[in-house]
């Protein structure tokens, strides 16, 4: 096995799958406590910072086809946590808002993230966090190049770039 320190590709995957695997973990007992399936919480997690979202971009930035983000609207549809309507702008598009039950259900998620990074975060000093926002959001960036938009991404982190 190769060491962390002789590559820094190497290190940079094994950072990586190590967070990765915490926020799996962490993405179960959320969606448990929640009592929602794992894509119905990743897809209201959305949310977090706009509070209406065409059908394409959902089904875009969850990797989904088309279908499942349907069949995932639906029962976050029934359980009244998000409302679809056609966009006024484009009638051929579908928007979807979290409803104040699905805004409840992302301010639960996102307090359940604090909870867990918010002390480890409170200690890094703001330089170190503007570096590792810019170089996550660079490696990011990199792998969804033009998701949204068609264009590359900036290169600074959002939890929307990352699905989270």
């Amino acid at each position: 096995m190769i060491g962390l320190g002789s590559d820094p590709g190497v290190c940079l995957v094994q950072f990586l799958s190590c967070h990765v695997s915490f926020y799996r973990l962490f993405e179960h007992e959320v969606a448990r406590k929640l009592k929602l399936r794992l894509g119905d919480l990743r897809c209201l997690a959305q949310f977090g910072l706009e509070t209406e979202i065409p059908v394409k971009r959902l089904t875009q930035r969850l990797g989904l086809s088309s279908s499942r983000v349907s069949g995932i609207l639906d029962r976050l549809e029934k359980r009244r946590m998000v409302k679809r309507e056609i966009d006024v702008r484009d009638r051929r598009s579908i928007i979807v808002h979290a409803t104040a039950k699905g805004k409840r259900g992302v301010e639960d998620f996102y307090a359940s993230l604090s909870e867990i990074y918010g002390p480890t975060v409170a200690e890094i000093d703001g330089e170190e966090l503007a570096t590792t926002n810019r170089v996550l959001g660079r490696i990011c960036a990199s792998l969804t190049c033009g998701l949204d938009s068609g264009e590359p991404a900036s290169g600074t982190l959002h939890h929307t770039d990352t699905g989270i």
